[in-house]
């Protein structure tokens, strides 16, 4: 198992975890992945990246908490469940610091800008911990 969390902007922080399942047949891997997919298309995860079946991949968010969740595998017959928390601030809410931190508010006169496109938390093919890891080692280096 790997846990670590990361300093996200403003004093926020995403918590993950990665969990090698141990003991499994990977003749059988495919079945494991479609269970797992089913379960949590019923437990209201949205399936964000199905890479199936050129990798064992799949990355899901849930809905009601963006916890985001992944499972892959490899050719050398590791099997790892991985959970990554929404950025979140450490008490709930944000730190006095990081409220002095933000921009002050335009002037009154000042014309409206248009609002920023807002762009997913996290870009979904692309899942940093798991892109990061050396899946030759069990997993466990960032």
């Amino acid at each position: 198992m790997h846990r670590s969390h990361r300093r996200r902007p403003q004093g926020r922080f995403e918590i993950s975890a990665t969990y090698e399942i141990t003991g499994l047949e990977p003749a059988r891997f495919g079945e494991y992945f479609d269970a797992i997919v089913q379960w949590w298309s019923a437990h209201d995860f949205a399936v964000l990246t199905d890479s199936r079946p050129k990798d064992q991949y799949v990355f899901v968010r849930n809905k009601a908490d963006a916890f985001d969740m992944t499972v892959q595998a490899n050719d050398l017959g590791k099997f790892y469940v991985g959970a990554t928390s929404p950025c979140v601030w450490p008490n709930g809410t944000p730190e006095p610091q990081a409220l002095e931190t933000a921009e002050p508010e335009q002037p009154v006169a000042a014309p409206p800008e248009p609002e920023p496109v807002r762009k997913p938390r996290r870009a979904p093919v692309d899942d940093e911990d798991f892109a990061q890891t050396n899946w030759t080692d069990g997993g466990t280096s960032f």
